[in-house]
């Protein structure tokens, strides 16, 4: 067998390898990589804490996983409420913007109408017509969405509950029990490969997540701040619809700020336009500076390389795809780095 044909092989179990992983066994022991996350960054507090006050180093593990869990649930809880409030708001007015949206439509059908030397009414009331029937079939959808996923909701959220505690307990054992942990895989015939990949992936992955997070929190940030003070009234919520879909490949901030510019020069609403320029151009160039400096300097993998595994892991994994898929590409990456080339 060739050298090619050995390094083809290699690949393809490589890739079918770390597919299967990430399918089925990221899922079961993310909670667990979680808390072993958590535990390293505080740990350094838990033992200067120990040494401080002398009390046990699961009791101050205890003292500093419960605060910062306690502080994550307030700071959740006033988005999480502020959110609601604006939702509501929002649903209440669904109502006055429809019937907006209608008077809107019936104005550009009458204006055709006398451009054309048409009939009046020859349009404007079949766009009436057509506007109360999508009315009511959106209306209709939106209640059959409500009742068709609110069990669903609910059981999600008694699994995240769920899934918080054991976070919770299982940084503390890791806390205490790190020079067992330690020990066994000191003791393991892959040690080295364990270390290798473990450290440039690890490394690499976080990188990653770290940089994709806060580009995502400083554009959720910054569109909160700058929509409230524009006296958007649903500024949180937009502010977070923005960040998720700036999250997303070939959709960005722009999905949302350019005809949103352009409808506000239309309208001759020029400060709008110019507050939402702004913020565009904060947010694109917060992602273009922040992705080919922290992701091409610290992880190694081109905007090209992290669009395509975005993508790839969306269709292959779902949403969870989006972080997934280009931790994926690095673990595939590192393992034929440090395995079959060395």
């Amino acid at each position: 067998m060739s050298s090619k044909q050995k390094r083809a092989i290699a690949w393809i179990g490589t890739i079918g390898a770390v597919y299967l992983t990430v399918r089925y066994i990221l899922p079961l022991v993310v909670p667990f990589l979680v808390a072993g996350i958590l535990a390293r960054i505080l740990f350094p507090a838990v033992s200067w804490l120990h040494r401080k006050t002398r009390i046990p180093e699961t009791a101050a593990a205890v003292l500093l996983l419960g605060a910062v869990f306690l502080g994550a649930a307030a700071l959740a809880f006033f988005l999480g409420s502020r959110l609601l409030d604006q939702i509501l708001q929002f649903a209440d007015q669904i109502p006055a913007y429809l019937q907006w949206i209608q008077e809107k439509i019936e104005t550009i059908c009458l204006r055709t109408e006398e451009l054309m030397q048409l009939e009046k009414g020859c349009i404007s009331g079949q766009a009436r017509t057509i506007a109360g029937q999508m009315g009511g079939r959106a209306k209709d959808a939106l209640i059959g969405w409500i009742l068709e996923h609110w069990i669903p909701c609910v059981k999600m959220l008694i699994e995240a509950g769920a899934l918080i505690v054991i976070v919770f307990v299982a940084a503390i054992y890791w806390i205490r029990e790190r020079k067992q942990i330690r020990s066994a895989k000191e003791r393991s015939p892959f040690c080295r490969e364990i270390n290798l990949i473990a450290e440039h992936t690890g490394r690499a992955g976080w990188a990653y997540v770290k940089t994709e997070g806060t580009i995502m929190g400083i554009t959720t940030v910054i569109c909160m701040a700058g929509l409230s003070l524009m006296g958007n009234p649903y500024g949180i919520l937009l502010g977070v619809l923005i960040g998720i879909l700036d999250a997303l490949p070939f959709f960005g901030t722009g999905t949302v700020f350019l005809p949103w510019i352009v409808v506000c020069l239309l309208s001759g609403n020029l400060s709008d336009a110019a507050w939402l320029g702004a913020m565009y151009a904060a947010c694109y160039l917060l992602r273009e500076v922040m992705e080919s400096k922290w992701l091409g300097d610290r992880i190694g993998i081109t905007a090209l390389e992290t669009m395509a595994s975005m993508y790839v892991g969306l269709g292959l994994f779902g949403i969870s795809g989006l972080f997934t898929g280009p931790v994926a590409w690095i673990l595939i990456k590192e393992i034929d780095k440090n395995i079959f080339l060395q």
